[in-house]
């Protein structure tokens, strides 16, 4: 975690998310930051629907609690973004990464899935109207930015063993943080809500 905050510090990386998912032994939770884009569909019947696809930062998983006590899970991480280049009929696509992986460890320890590398070039041209095409003189009002980036998308996963006193114990240290924090933030009207147990 120390490394991580360094690099963060000085502008080497960019932590995009860090959710906290439950799930029982044998189940799944999921996790999306990002959005959902509209797809017009027309049926058969000369109907239209529309469709919503996701995009932005997902990550699923599915744990095993073995015999043995360690934690076999499934995990799958996608990182996607529209890609206005390519459309078809106005609708744009999807630049996609993805990696999955079966890991297994013991509580606690920390599991980190690698790959996601993406690699981006641009050029930007800004030019004064009119000017740059003045003959010989025209490049002087015209200027040129080349950029190119690689970026690598790390998963960092920590799987826990608990029972269900820990989760409640958690759930309720979660509300309680965000009730402080919406009272800082001045919100009025906040109250209690306790659950039947």
């Amino acid at each position: 975690q120390a490394a991580i905050d360094l690099l963060e510090r000085e502008g080497h990386a960019r932590l995009l998310a860090e959710p906290l998912l439950s799930a029982r032994s044998g189940g799944s939770a999921e996790f999306l930051v990002g959005g959902e884009f509209p797809i017009p569909q027309v049926l058969a019947q000369g109907q239209q629907d529309v469709t919503f696809r996701e995009y932005g930062v997902a990550l699923s998983m599915a744990p095993e609690l073995l015999n043995d006590g360690s934690i076999k899970t499934l995990v799958g991480a996608e990182i996607s973004s529209i890609d206005p280049a390519t459309t078809v009929n106005g609708i744009p696509g999807i630049l996609s990464r993805k990696v999955s992986s079966v890991i297994a460890g013991r509580s606690g320890e920390a599991i980190v899935l690698s790959g996601l590398i993406s690699h981006e070039q641009s050029l930007q041209t800004d030019q004064f109207p009119g000017l740059h095409r003045v003959p010989l003189l025209g490049r002087l009002f015209l200027s040129e930015q080349f950029r190119s980036a690689a970026t690598e998308l790390i998963v960092i996963v920590t799987p826990h063993v608990r029972d269900d006193s820990q989760i409640d114990q958690t759930a309720a240290k979660r509300a309680q943080r965000q009730r402080e924090f919406y009272q800082t933030a001045g919100c009025t009207g906040l109250r209690e809500i306790h659950h039947a147990q």
